[in-house]
């Protein structure tokens, strides 16, 4: 074919970046980064936020004792001794607050200071009718979180005879029924008992305990924790059987206790 009847084509413009493309390229030719979502950076601020806030509240946490079980229990120890001197200034005419404040400072181990209060008490209440017997009870109390079982059992056991004085007083003087129960002879017996059956088992003298714990119950049959304090006792005296038992009565009132749930466990089934 000649080429007078060859078709001329024309030759293709070259391509022409459109204003996009520029705009996406830098000054070396590179292209641009593409633009950020907004929703994006809103999202990363959010997170960081939460984490900033979770770590501001671990380390207050930790400052004030509830993260690690000893600052933990150290600062509970210290509040409920500032609730109860706070409590004991404010009503030093009630002989139960002089009580609590007592047996919490036992419970810190400032033994020094619970029996220079003891003494105070014991003057204080020494002429009463019915409230003698309450710095003889938080004697016991002391004797006990000292480990002077034998102390606190004789204790507990004067103290006893005093509520049964004030018993009597109170039959007559007193017409209302209860009597026991309204002045808190009663409630404060049954401490006392549960104290002494306490030092039997530490002691060793788990019939002493059983006898006692076994009285107790059949007035107060859903004390969960004088049960599992049962329990306690048929284990030191080798009884698994009766433990389950009572370890089981324990966790029907509290199935949710883990003191109660861990002591079970231990016996595992027959």
């Amino acid at each position: 074919m000649s080429k007078d009847f060859e078709r001329t084509v024309p030759a293709a413009e070259p391509a022409t970046p459109d204003a996009t493309s520029q705009a996406r390229r830098t000054d070396s030719g590179k292209a641009a980064p593409a633009a950020k979502d907004p929703m994006v950076g809103i999202l990363w601020v959010l997170i960081a936020g939460v984490i900033i806030a979770i770590l501001a509240f671990v380390v207050s946490a930790l400052v004030m004792g509830y993260i690690g079980t000893s600052r933990g229990a150290q600062n509970r120890t210290q509040a409920d001794l500032s609730r109860s001197e706070a409590e004991w200034k404010q009503q030093k005419d009630q002989p139960y607050y002089w009580s609590r404040y007592i047996d919490t400072l036992a419970s810190a181990k400032q033994y020094s200071k619970a029996q220079d209060l003891i003494n105070q008490m014991s003057k204080e209440f020494a002429k009463t009718d019915t409230y003698d017997y309450y710095a003889e009870a938080s004697q016991a109390n002391l004797y006990f979180a000292k480990k002077d079982y034998e102390g606190a059992i004789k204790q507990a056991e004067k103290a006893q005879d005093l509520m049964n004085t004030a018993y009597q007083k109170l039959l007559k003087k007193d017409i209302r029924p209860n009597k026991a129960k309204a002045y808190g002879i009663s409630s404060n017996y049954g401490e006392m008992e549960l104290l002494r059956a306490g030092c039997y088992t530490e002691l060793g003298k788990t019939d002493e305990a059983i006898k006692i714990l076994k009285a107790y119950l059949t007035s107060n049959p859903n004390e969960a924790g004088v049960w599992y304090d049962l329990g306690n006792a048929y284990v030191k005296a080798g009884n698994k059987d009766e433990a389950r038992k009572a370890f089981d009565k324990a966790l029907q009132f509290m199935p949710d206790d883990p003191e109660f749930q861990k002591a079970r466990k231990q016996l595992g089934d027959k």
